[in-house]
């Protein structure tokens, strides 16, 4: 069962999140902070990451950023009330991302991404914004 690690300030979403994720037959461990993430990536196999870009203290593409160098086998996806289009296509060419998602995001098109990042599913490869 692929482990999935949410990363978002809101308490409420991530509830909401992983509720839909377990759902759909992931393992899903959440964090509110990147110190916390960080500490769980760095105790727990983890097979995707999803991270909020804004968040306290810092941004989603400063956390994806190191967690690309220092975990580079998680599949990392981000998710954003905010991002523009520009800063999307950076955050795939720069940080690898596999795919951004703009709040609210659909579950079930959040979870077609992350198992076709896995090679779970043989679906087509997925645009870079939703």
């Amino acid at each position: 069962m692929p482990r999935v690690l949410l990363l978002d300030d809101d308490a409420s979403l991530l509830r909401a999140l992983s509720r839909q994720l377990n759902e759909y037959g992931f393992d899903v461990t959440t964090s509110i902070s990147a110190a916390e993430a960080t500490a769980i990536l760095g105790s727990t196999k983890i097979d995707a990451l999803v991270c909020d870009n804004e968040m306290p203290g810092t941004t989603g593409f400063q956390f994806l950023a190191g967690i690309r160098t220092r975990f580079p086998d998680v599949k990392r996806f981000m998710l954003s009330g905010t991002i523009l289009d520009r800063n999307a296509e950076r955050a795939v060419a720069e940080l690898g991302v596999t795919r951004v998602f703009h709040k609210p995001c659909d579950s079930q098109t959040l979870c077609a991404a992350i198992e076709a990042s896995m090679n779970l599913t043989a679906s087509p490869a997925p645009d870079a914004v939703i």
